[in-house]
């Protein structure tokens, strides 16, 4: 109750009544020629005063109690004989139609042949006749003023969709109804849906074959960005023709943020080959978020969709090296038994190209080495010293290949030392065996 708004019942409702009851039209047009203007004054104080249709009346059926909850605190100009009397035979009638409903739809149909409901609906009014309808819980009523053009503002709608036992009745008038702007509704349907509420269906209602795209869009990256977003309302957006391409203030489209919720679903419906290089300001791509996410799946996806696994963040981690420096085991191995992808770090990537050209220095050390051990008169064991060096050359040389063809070795230029040790390398290895041959050629004949 507001003690800011008051109803008056006028002096003419009692009158009213009696006629519709009695079915007498002299004093139904009587009441209704004495019925006063429908409009809201207002006094000194603030407090407006408001005279509604009859409609508004024979839906109450008699003034609401002084502590009711209610838009209006309701006040009546008939005398207590009146007072008594519309009690008595609201009472009488609603015990033989069997409420209150049915009692308001009686008296409708009668005064209908003298003030047309139709046109009662559609003036406007302070309290909307839907807010009414809904307060009071008459869904024929509501129906039928529906389907007489009763005009349908914004908030109207949004209240009907929220309560699930208007929202069939309502929803095949919402869009011819509709007196608002429609553009403005659906930008406020928009915004619901990127609260995470379901109005999906209003906004399809609302709209003639095809949604508007640019809501959808927005209505998809805003949604899929909140913390408790739903996979399965972005999936409805998708289906409606969302393609999620527009990005945030920070890079990030819809494809990005399915990636970083670990919706596979919604990923698995966005990615294409042209989507596959997105990344973010920082340099993160699909499958960077698809890490911290932990889904093993989007990761599959995004790697058989063609995400450069190699592509590394501001802070210059690849994918997997991202995994390996948050200590993501399972994703880890995800990425060396399901894919074949291993890398190093860094210091890794040194270490691993520091062991190769040390295994080629051994091999280039090994030919002077065999040759002053051979020439050397104090070494009888000439041949077995020979045998031995080339051994070791061949397996230091087969093994610094094998580590060099890895798809572990970093493929970056190397200093002109390095490189003239590993052209020196196979030089001394062929050297090496040949020396090899002439002792053991020396030795057998």
């Amino acid at each position: 109750m507001s003690l800011e708004r008051v109803l008056v019942w006028p002096e003419a409702y009692p009158l009213l009544l009696k006629g519709l009851l009695e079915q007498n039209g002299a004093f139904i047009l009587d009441a209704l020629e004495a019925w006063p203007k429908c409009e809201v004054t207002k006094d000194a104080q603030g407090i407006s005063t408001s005279v509604l249709p009859p409609i508004y009346y024979l839906l109450w059926l008699k003034p609401a109690e002084p502590f009711e909850q209610c838009f209006y605190q309701h006040i009546f100009e008939y005398d207590d004989t009146a007072q008594q009397y519309i009690e008595s035979a609201l009472q009488h009638l609603q015990q033989q139609l069997g409420g209150k409903e049915a009692t308001s739809e009686l008296l409708l149909s009668r005064i209908d042949q003298y003030a047309s409901i139709g046109q009662q609906v559609s003036i406007p009014n302070e309290l909307s006749l839907t807010a009414l309808c809904m307060h009071l819980r008459v869904f024929k009523l509501f129906q039928q003023f529906l389907s007489l053009g009763m005009p349908l503002k914004h908030d109207d709608v949004l209240a009907i969709w929220a309560d699930p036992d208007f929202r069939d009745v309502a929803l095949p008038f919402i869009k011819s109804n509709l007196h608002d702007d429609p553009a403005q509704l659906a930008e406020q349907i928009a915004e619901k849906l990127r609260q995470g509420e379901d109005f999906f269906d209003l906004l399809l209602a609302l709209s003639d074959d095809e949604v508007d795209n640019r809501l959808l869009e927005r209505a998809l990256l805003s949604h899929i960005s909140q913390s408790d977003a739903k996979q399965s309302l972005c999936m409805r957006f998708i289906e409606q023709g969302a393609k999620g391409q527009i990005t945030d203030e920070d890079g990030l489209t819809a494809l990005i943020w399915s990636a970083k919720q670990g919706f596979a679903n919604v990923f698995d419906a966005l990615l294409t080959k042209e989507r596959a290089g997105e990344c973010d300001l920082k340099g993160n791509n699909l499958l960077h978020f698809a890490v911290r996410a932990r889904s093993l799946d989007i990761i599959s996806k995004a790697l058989n969709g063609g995400v450069n696994y190699q592509q590394k963040d501001a802070e210059g981690l690849s994918p997997y090296r991202l995994a390996v420096t948050l200590e993501l085991h399972e994703v880890v191995k995800h990425f060396e038994h399901k894919f074949g992808i291993k890398e190093l770090s860094e210091e890794g990537k040194l270490k691993l190209i520091q062991m190769v050209h040390l295994l080629h220095a051994l091999v280039c050390f090994m030919f002077p080495l065999q040759l002053f051990l051979i020439f050397s008169d104090s070494i009888s064991i000439k041949t077995e010293i020979s045998i031995v060096s080339t051994l070791v050359s061949l397996g230091a040389f087969a093994y610094a290949l094998s580590l060099k063809r890895s798809n572990l070795y970093p493929n970056i230029k190397h200093p002109f030392a390095l490189t003239l040790i590993r052209f020196l390398s196979p030089v001394c290895l062929i050297l090496t065996l040949l020396l090899l041959l002439v002792i053991l050629t020396t030795v057998l004949s």
